[in-house]
């Protein structure tokens, strides 16, 4: 590759594909049938009229879960990559990938441009996996997908017949680090969320050290208490459209009187009740942990007790065993983070809160202990 076309190389453009591109497009497509072995169609062999590719080309558009983009140098495309996603809860973290580079622009990092537009894409809708497939014999296609991150997982034999040859296909994948965003709601705000905050509570409180065995229903009517009471704030953290965790906060004032009355007995009265906010769980998924996500959920809470002037902010930790017959032999305690995060246990302030636990035919109630910090 000359000099001259190395420079020219510069300046392809990279942008979220147009239904008005539909023309542009197929030219494209039975340009690379013609140009390559390596795609599916042979040349002369796809049929696709212009209006159909438009109406592809819209369903990549208006679909949430899909994605596409093209290389434009000139009033030329020449080339394109295209994720497909998922809407089902259990495979929507994942999206299927193809990629395709004229000749004439390949060998200068146009293929890795387009995949990093696609990663970056993925990461913001919360997709952690992508997946694509490339002929065994495809050299540079699948050295370029190495040097991407991608990893050969299997062979599929003999799937695919290239001038009379059989070829074997190879899948490929990678696992893309999650990207959480996180937004704060008070009131009625939260209504659209409160099911899924629900299921949420209990597929992560069902773990230790709580164990819990919950009940849609009553999840439901509790997050209505976040819902109802004046300056509560709940914070979610989202990967791409999906709530994968949330943190609850409310004055203590507004809480039930097991909550409050380690602060109302206090002889001493440290904390008073009108000046202390209470912080009433976090949750997050196992997949996403590990991100920065608790940190951020007690930034959130404190930055907006601060604003409300409250003094003291406080939580409470259910206390086990260390010889608990069901405690994970990897589980760690979450005390030095707290620690960290500047709160102080304080071991004269406890209450206890019931509910049934994994092996329990009713609730019963379990000891609680209070943490403290001054904001």
């Amino acid at each position: 590759m000359g000099r001259d076309a190395k420079q020219s190389i510069q300046t392809v453009h990279i942008r979220e594909v147009q239904v008005s591109d539909a023309p542009r497009m197929l030219a494209l497509m039975k340009r690379l049938d013609h140009e390559t072995a390596f795609m599916l169609y042979e040349p002369g062999e796809r049929r696709t009229t212009v209006s159909e590719q438009a109406e592809t080309l819209r369903w990549f558009v208006e679909a949430e879960a899909h994605g596409m983009w093209v290389a434009v140098q000139g009033d030329e495309l020449v080339g394109f990559t295209l994720a497909r996603g998922n809407t089902n809860r259990r495979n929507r973290h994942v999206a299927s990938c193809v990629i395709g580079v004229l000749q004439s622009a390949s060998g200068q990092g146009l293929g890795q441009r387009l995949l990093q537009t696609l990663e970056a894409w993925a990461q913001e809708r919360g997709v952690s996996r992508l997946e694509l497939t490339v002929m065994a014999h495809n050299v540079p296609a699948r050295a370029l997908y190495r040097k991407q991150g991608f990893t050969e997982e299997g062979v599929r034999r003999q799937a695919l017949q290239v001038d009379g040859v059989w070829v074997d296909e190879i899948y490929l994948a990678k696992r893309l680090k999650p990207a959480l965003r996180f937004s704060c709601h008070t009131g009625e705000e939260l209504l659209p969320h409160v099911a899924d905050l629900a299921r949420l509570r209990m597929r992560v409180f069902r773990d230790f050290p709580y164990l819990y065995v919950g009940d849609q229903a009553y999840e439901e009517n509790y997050l209505h208490t976040y819902i109802q009471a004046p300056d509560s704030v709940v914070v979610l953290a989202w990967s791409g459209t999906a709530i994968v965790g949330a943190s609850t906060g409310i004055p203590l004032s507004a809480e039930t009187p097991e909550v409050q009355a380690p602060f109302v007995t206090d002889i001493s009265q440290r904390y008073p009740v009108a000046e202390t906010f209470y912080c009433g769980e976090s949750v997050l998924l196992p997949a996403y942990r590990g991100l920065g996500a608790g940190v951020a959920f007690f930034e959130h809470r404190e930055t907006h007790a601060r604003a409300l002037g409250y003094r003291w902010i406080c939580f409470c930790a259910v206390q086990r065993p260390a010889d608990h017959p069901q405690r994970p032999a990897d589980y760690v305690p979450l005390d030095a983070f707290w620690h960290k995060r500047g709160y102080r246990k304080v071991p004269d302030l406890h209450t206890t809160f019931d509910w049934q636990e994994i092996g329990e035919a009713q609730a019963s109630p379990k000891p609680m202990t209070f943490w403290v910090k001054m904001l």
